[in-house]
């Protein structure tokens, strides 16, 4: 029995078309099989460029099996493998050419799979072909499939079907993701920089989940770190970075932004005796106050640390703005995108920015944090570590033994969001996806908003639907605590996280303590019939 395990074919150009495909199947003694064809489009593989420094990676979720796993960017070095998975799938081609089958029927999502009986040479109608393989394709898939990809979207609760709200507190999460962390911690499990096949296994795991990563944030995969979560990361790196700052060194930050991105510099000024200045938030329009910005951004500063989001108001910040300014002053910038990353794709060499932190739970994946560092810097930031602990970047960002299934299901993720596009890599998938659901969710939210505010005994919060913002909304509902609220919405299968969401800043300053707010948020899988619901059931509590 010969095993075919998944691989990626080189990057071919054929009369300009660019040819990248996943596939791999199992192959009987008298019978061409069965072939798993995967139509996915993730970065552009060069297998004599990368074979030799990640070769484990087409092995990560293989090795020692009967059956083949499909993986994405799974290299091999059996290049036997190669030479017979793409003779076969060739042959499956022309097959379909000759008797001009052409319709193309995608099964799920991101996979598309087509199974053989023993003896047959080529694929069942609808299968996929050739013209229908380089047949230009823009479109992103519809939410209704997208849909299919949740196992918690089938819950029902009270009778009712459940509609997540809650996706700016975390969202729920695809299956291909918790497959690939079950994969790892089933199959490859151990720790790294070891010379047995697992330790190897996860090394190169480690390292395709900074290398996918780093597709997201349009990075090097050597300016990746991860951590237990995001306000982790960042008190690391504040306490870093405070080793060089002394008093009259200030640090600036904002009333909008989660605590996570203001207490860990806040704590500097008892630990280092800098001055921390902090922005004001308008109240009336859900913005920043950028006149405070500029008066406090000089000479003296060393860091600004800006969110790129509110997860409260969903306010999406002047970036180029505040990074420019800082950097004119000669100051470093954080860059706070947890709320920002499920929502509006990320370019950290356009934005210049120095740090990034985000946190993977909130784009569909693990609960595991992110810190982007430019490469100079992280070589120079003398974080705190264990003297045997990896001095090199950016594993001397990190500490400890990490949650390397969390890495995987990172980088899984964002794969998976990737799948739902057609474009020739990764970088331009997520172009393209992130385009497509921005648009569909500035719809969804200019609904939820012009509904709730028809509300007489509704107030809604944050900047008006044709703002720069995500589609997240915050309301309350007069005589009705959000705690009380939020309770009667889930009794209608109506999933709504309430309170301050550790943005206790901005309920502070709207006088809404300690009930904060009722917070709605759309996502990938958001449906116009949920927010109509939604608009119905505050009705009936009004």
């Amino acid at each position: 029995m010969l095993l075919v395990r998944q691989v990626h074919k080189t990057q071919t150009e054929t009369n300009g078309l660019h040819l990248m495909d996943h596939f791999g199947g199992q192959l009987e003694p008298g019978a061409v099989g069965k072939l798993d064809l995967q139509r996915q489009s993730f970065a552009m593989v060069r297998i004599p460029d990368r074979v030799d420094k990640t070769s484990a990676l087409g092995k990560v979720r293989n090795a020692g099996r009967t059956t083949a796993t499909p993986v994405p960017n799974g290299i091999e070095r059996n290049r036997e493998t190669i030479f017979v998975a793409t003779f076969v799938h060739i042959q499956f081609w022309a097959w379909n050419i000759v008797s001009g089958q052409t319709e193309m029927r995608p099964l799920c999502p991101h996979i598309m799979s087509q199974k053989l009986r023993p003896g047959t040479v080529g694929l069942r109608r609808n299968s996929i072909s050739w013209p229908s393989m380089f047949k230009p394709k823009t479109e992103v898939l519809p939410v209704a499939e997208i849909r299919k990809a949740f196992p918690a979207l089938e819950r029902v609760h009270n009778g009712y079907p459940v509609a997540y709200f809650d996706g700016p507190g975390g969202t729920q999460v695809p299956r291909y993701v918790v497959e690939q962390m079950s994969d790892y911690l089933y199959h490859h499990n151990a720790n790294t920089h070891w010379a047995y096949p697992t330790s190897a296994e996860t090394d190169a795991a480690i390292e395709y989940a900074r290398e996918v990563c780093a597709d997201f944030l349009n990075a090097s995969p050597n300016e990746i770190a991860f951590g237990a979560n995001m306000t982790t990361l960042t008190f690391h790196l504040s306490r870093a970075l405070g080793l060089n700052y002394s008093p009259g060194d200030e640090i600036v930050v904002t009333e909008l932004d989660h605590h996570a991105n203001i207490d860990p510099w806040r704590r500097l000024a008892v630990e280092r005796g800098v001055t921390v200045r902090t922005v004001r938030l308008d109240t009336a329009t859900g913005q920043l106050n950028y006149e405070d910005l500029e008066r406090f951004v000089g000479p003296k500063t060393r860091l600004v640390a800006i969110g790129a989001a509110s997860n409260a108001l969903g306010t999406i910040n002047d970036l180029p703005r505040v990074i420019e300014l800082a950097h004119r002053a000669g100051a470093l910038v954080f860059v706070d995108a947890v709320h920002y990353a499920p929502h509006a794709l990320m370019d950290v060499r356009e934005l210049d920015c120095d740090f990034v932190g985000m946190s993977a739970y909130k784009f569909y994946g693990p609960h595991v944090g992110i810190l982007y560092g430019k490469a100079s810097l992280l070589n120079e930031i003398d974080f705190p570590k264990l003297v045997p602990s990896p001095d090199y970047i950016p594993e001397n960002a990190e500490t400890g033994t990490q949650n390397q299934e969390g890495m995987v299901g990172a980088a899984a993720a964002i794969d998976y969001l990737a799948s739902l596009g057609s474009s020739a890599t990764r970088r331009e998938n997520l172009r393209s996806v992130f385009a497509a659901m921005h648009a569909r969710n500035s719809q969804l939210l200019g609904r939820l908003w012009e509904g709730l505010s028809s509300l007489q005994r509704v107030t809604l919060y944050g900047p008006v639907p044709d703002s720069a913002r995500t589609p997240t909304l915050v309301f309350t509902i007069e005589g009705i605590t959000s705690t009380d609220a939020a309770r009667a919405l889930a009794e209608k299968g109506l999933f709504l996280s309430h309170g301050d969401f550790y943005a206790w800043t901005v309920v502070e300053r709207f006088g809404l303590q300690p009930e904060g707010f009722i917070r709605a948020g759309c996502a990938c899988y958001t449906t116009e019939e949920e927010v109509e619901r939604l608009i119905s059931v505050v009705a009936d509590l009004c």
